[in-house]
């Protein structure tokens, strides 16, 4: 081994302190994978990501929930086929076809004025004025909804992740970016330097080294 090789490899540790070994394009969950982001949802909650849906049933990307009507979803998939985001009982939505929802997003929630707009590739759906007093304070999973007041975690997601970031009052608290160690996905968070792992059953799906 050459002596500036040797050099180079001193100076570049593996990802994260050592913590993983590459970082990789995506993160894909076929649903019945997630991970819990030991953050709780708020109303003053604020969300990027890039991300796919790669099926158009009942989904959530990141969310929890408390009651019926009590929730903190950000980024999911209706129903009726609407991309939404809410707070609360209220809804903010961009209505695209089916077709369109399985395209890669760059999709972004704001809040302002107590209320929740979402975003979809710059575009700007329709705002929705949160009710924060009945917002769900429970932790947030990641490709799937925490209800933990029935014991449950419910609409899993089928998609792939290739970052999210969370926001609160203006502070970004976690900056995901998936990653590996070994053949195992994790998300890392830049923020509190920590790894995340899958809370579910299967593995996850690994796309492609960063190289």
């Amino acid at each position: 081994m050459s002596e500036l090789l040797s050099l180079r490899r001193r100076m570049m540790p593996a990802g994260g302190g050592g913590l993983y070994d590459a970082e990789i394009e995506y993160l894909e969950s076929d649903g019945s994978q997630y991970i819990m982001t030991g953050v709780n949802g708020n109303s003053v909650m604020e969300c990027d990501a890039k991300a796919q849906f790669l099926s158009t049933s009942t989904q959530c990307l990141l969310g929890s929930r408390s009651s019926t009507r009590n929730g903190c979803r950000l980024f999911g998939i209706w129903s009726d086929g609407r991309l939404y985001c809410n707070v609360g009982d209220a809804y903010a939505n961009v209505s695209f076809s089916s077709a369109t929802n399985t395209d890669l997003h760059i999709l972004k929630t704001t809040s302002g004025n107590n209320s929740q707009r979402l975003y979809v590739d710059g575009s700007a759906g329709s705002a929705a004025s949160s009710n924060s007093g009945r917002v769900s304070d429970n932790q947030l999973a990641m490709f799937a909804l925490n209800y933990p007041n029935l014991g449950e975690i419910i609409d899993y997601a089928t998609a792939r992740i290739y970052y999210l970031k969370i926001t609160v009052g203006g502070n970004l608290v976690r900056d995901f970016i998936p990653v590996r160690k070994g053949t195992v996905g994790f998300m890392y968070d830049k923020v509190s330097q920590q790894l995340f792992g899958n809370r579910g059953t299967g593995t996850f799906t690994l796309g492609p080294d960063i190289v």
